[in-house]
C-alpha cells in the first residue's frame, strides 16, 4: 500500500515537472516572439528616419544574402574552407581545420593564443591549414541591438575578398584585432572595407578590387556554402580545431601550454 501511495506521488511529482517545463518552454517562445516584433517596429521605424543612408547599408546586406559567385583562389577543392595550402602534398601532411566564427569572443581568445603556432604551420609548409568560418552568430546577435547586422557573414566575405590580394591569413587575424568588447556589437562596413585594408598595405589597383568585391559581396555563395557545411560536419559550435579529421579542442584548450601543445600535434 506504501509502495502504491509512492509511486503515486512520484506520478505527481513527475507530472507536475513536465507541466512547469512546459510552461517554461512557452514563456520563452512568447519572450522570443516579442523580441522579434519589437526588432521589426524598430527597423521599420528607422526606415523613415535614415532611407538615404539605409539604402547603402540595404544594398551591401542585399547582395550578401544572395552572394556572388566568386570562388578564393585559396578555396579547398569541395568549397567548405580556405586552405593555406601546404607545399607538400603526400596523403602524411597533416591537415588541421579551424572552425570559428568572426563574431565570436572565444575565437578571437583561441587565435590570439595560438596565432603564432598556425603562422608557424602556414609558413613552414609542413600543414595544411584550413579555415572553415561559421555565420551562425549572425541570427543569435541580430537581437542585442547593433546597427552592425550581419557583422559573421560580412566578415567572412570581407577576408574571402582578400584572398584574391594574398592576404587573408593577415585580413583574418586583423578582424579579430578589430572584435568589440560586447559580442553582438560587431564590425562596421568603414572597418572591413577601409581601414583593415588600408593597415594591410592594399591601395591603388588592389585596394579598388578588394572594395568592389565587398561591396558586391562578390564572394557570399561561397561564405554561405562555407558555413552550411560546416554546421552539417561540426555540431558543436565554435571555436573547434580538429587534426586529420580529429576534434583536439579539448586536448589543446585544456593544456598548461596550449600553444606548446598544437605545435607538438603538428610536428612542428
Amino acid at each position: 500500500m506504501a509502495s502504491s501511495k509512492r509511486k503515486s506521488q512520484n506520478s505527481s511529482n513527475s507530472a507536475r515537472v513536465s507541466r512547469r517545463e512546459q510552461l517554461e518552454a512557452q514563456r520563452q517562445a512568447l519572450a522570443q516572439r516579442q523580441r522579434r516584433n519589437r526588432l521589426i517596429t524598430a527597423l521599420v521605424g528607422l526606415v523613415g528616419v535614415a532611407v538615404v543612408v539605409g539604402l547603402a547599408v540595404w544594398g551591401i546586406n542585399a547582395n550578401a544574402n544572395q552572394g556572388g559567385a566568386e570562388v578564393p583562389p585559396h578555396a579547398t577543392a569541395d568549397r567548405q574552407a580556405i586552405s593555406m595550402t601546404s607545399t607538400v602534398t603526400d596523403s602524411s601532411t597533416p591537415r588541421l581545420e579551424v572552425f570559428s566564427d568572426f563574431q565570436c569572443p572565444g575565437c578571437k581568445g583561441v587565435h590570439d593564443v595560438l596565432e603564432p603556432v598556425l603562422r608557424q604551420a602556414i609558413d613552414s609548409g609542413l600543414v595544411r591549414v584550413e579555415f572553415r568560418t561559421m555565420t551562425f552568430l549572425d541570427a543569435a546577435n541580430s537581437q542585442i541591438g547593433s546597427s552592425n547586422l550581419r557583422s559573421s557573414t560580412r566578415a567572412a566575405v570581407a577576408a574571402a575578398c582578400a584572398d584574391f590580394n594574398g592576404v587573408y591569413y593577415d585580413f583574418y587575424g586583423a578582424i579579430y584585432d578589430n572584435q568589440p568588447e560586447r559580442e553582438g556589437d560587431g564590425y562596421s562596413d568603414s572597418l572591413l572595407r577601409d581601414q583593415i585594408p588600408a593597415t594591410l598595405g592594399l591601395s591603388g589597383d588592389a585596394l579598388t578590387s578588394f572594395q568592389a568585391c565587398y561591396d558586391n559581396q562578390s564572394t557570399g555563395r561561397f561564405v554561405r556554402d562555407v558555413d552550411e557545411a560546416a554546421d552539417k560536419d561540426n555540431s558543436d559550435g565554435t571555436p573547434r580545431l580538429w587534426l586529420n579529421g580529429q576534434d583536439i579542442t579539448e586536448e589543446v584548450l585544456t593544456a598548461a601550454n596550449p600553444a606548446n601543445t598544437l605545435k607538438q600535434l603538428l610536428g612542428l
